[in-house]
């Protein structure tokens, strides 16, 4: 005799027959491991770093001979090369050169600021080769041109403040006479109109007889 199914059973049955999707990769057993492995190593990178040995060879090298430049690379704003598709104003020139630069005074009566730069420039090429007395010799020339120099500029400042107070000076003696003479002239003016009307007034009272 065939055993009879309640109904909860027969509703069970009918719900787990209903159809999952599941992964391949939680039923393949190979899949699931090739998840799990992870590696730690990191990709060789493509600059290769340089050796200690290497590094102490440049950095001798360096102070030594100092530190080699490369070959310059020059900008089109370095080559003053003229701009394309754009008008030019004729008789309008366009200033060059660096803003704010400042020049080298070539007065030939004084070359201490010439005297000074040229010095900087050999002891700056030429102090790997001097010796300490020769260094300390040569420092000491610097600081003495450069104390001229700031002398030389001091000068020149107090010169300018003193044309300056001086010029101030003229005009105001000048404004100072200006006035003077346009009050004296005022006053012969006023001195002037005072007799003509005096003497208007004068000419009018006069008495006139009349004979009937």
């Amino acid at each position: 005799m065939a055993v009879r199914q309640s109904k909860t059973a027969k509703r069970n049955a009918t719900t787990n027959g209903q159809r999952s999707v599941e992964s391949e990769v939680f039923k393949d057993k190979e899949a699931r491991n090739r998840l799990n492995f992870t590696s730690n190593q990191q990709e060789k990178s493509k600059v290769r770093k340089p050796s200690k040995k290497n590094v102490k060879k440049e950095q001798r090298s360096i102070r030594l001979y100092g530190k080699k430049q490369g070959p310059k690379v020059y900008d089109e704003k370095d080559l003053d090369l003229p701009v394309l598709n754009r008008a030019i104003i004729p008789g309008a020139k366009r200033p060059k050169g660096k803003k704010g630069k400042k020049f080298v005074n070539e007065d030939q009566s004084d070359q201490v600021q010439m005297s000074r730069i040229i010095q900087e420039v050999i002891l700056s090429d030429e102090k790997r080769d001097m010796s300490k007395l020769e260094k300390a010799q040569k420092l000491e020339d610097l600081r003495e041109l450069k104390r001229k120099e700031i002398e030389k500029k001091e000068d020149e400042k107090k010169n300018k403040l003193e044309d300056k107070k001086a010029e101030i000076k003229n005009k105001s003696t000048k404004a100072r006479s200006d006035r003077r003479k346009r009050a004296k002239l005022n006053a012969k003016e006023a001195i002037e109109m005072a007799e003509a009307a005096i003497e208007k007034g004068t000419s009018k009272k006069k008495k006139s007889v009349s004979f009937a």
